[in-house]
C-alpha cells in the first residue's frame, strides 16, 4: 500500500503551488498517462477549522480549494470525503473502516477467481 497526500489532481485545483500555469486540455492529457490510485480520501473542514490548522493560503482561497477538492473528490468512484472536523481518534476509524473494506473486498475477488473452473485444453 502506497499513501501519498498529493496526487495528479492537484494540477486540476491548485496550480499555482506548482508554478505552472497550463490549459486545462494539457492537465486532462497529462492525466491520461498517471496511474490511477484505488482510493481517494478528502479530509474535509469548514475553512474556518482548516486555516486554525495551517495558514498556507488565504481564507478565501482555502475556501476555493475545499469546495473543489470536495466535488472533485465526490465525482470520483473511488473518492471519499472524510469529515476532519472530528477528533483525529474518529477520523483515523472511517479511514482505516473504508482501507479494510476495500482490502477485504479485494482479496474476496481473488479468491472467486481462484475457484473459477479453468478450461480444459
Amino acid at each position: 500500500m502506497v499513501i501519498i497526500d498529493r496526487y495528479y489532481y492537484d494540477f486540476f485545483v491548485d496550480q499555482r503551488r506548482y508554478r505552472l500555469n497550463l490549459p486545462r486540455w494539457i492537465l486532462r492529457l497529462g492525466f491520461v498517462f498517471v496511474k490511477k490510485p484505488d482510493m481517494v480520501f478528502c479530509l474535509d473542514a469548514d475553512p474556518e477549522i482548516l486555516q486554525a490548522r495551517k495558514k498556507e493560503v488565504s481564507f478565501a482561497e482555502c475556501a476555493r480549494q475545499r469546495k473543489v477538492y470536495r466535488a472533485l473528490t465526490e465525482k470520483l468512484p473511488n473518492g471519499h470525503v472524510i469529515d476532519a472536523s472530528q477528533p483525529l481518534e474518529k477520523v483515523v476509524q472511517n479511514v482505516q473502516g473504508i482501507v479494510l473494506d476495500f482490502m477485504a473486498e479485494r482479496a474476496a475477488k481473488r479468491m472467486r477467481s481462484r475457484d473459477l473452473p479453468r478450461e480444459s485444453t
